[in-house]
């Protein structure tokens, strides 16, 4: 039902519009991280991070191809 994105099974997951969203979560949808960079940092070959609407206010640097 999510169109294109239905192909996709994301692994990470980031909201920080989510009241719980934080760095120290699991990275579940339910308990999202905090922030793109911290994802971006733990995210390993061929993970797909899922960055829920809101306005995120950091510089993503990517250190892993």
């Amino acid at each position: 039902t999510g169109g294109r994105l239905d192909a996709f099974r994301f692994s990470l997951y980031v909201d920080n519009t989510n009241s719980k969203g934080s760095d120290e979560n699991p990275d579940t949808e339910e308990l999202p991280l905090q922030t793109i960079q911290h994802a971006a940092n733990i995210a390993g070959p061929g993970d797909v991070i899922c960055v829920k609407n809101g306005s995120y206010r950091e510089r993503v640097i990517v250190k892993k191809g």
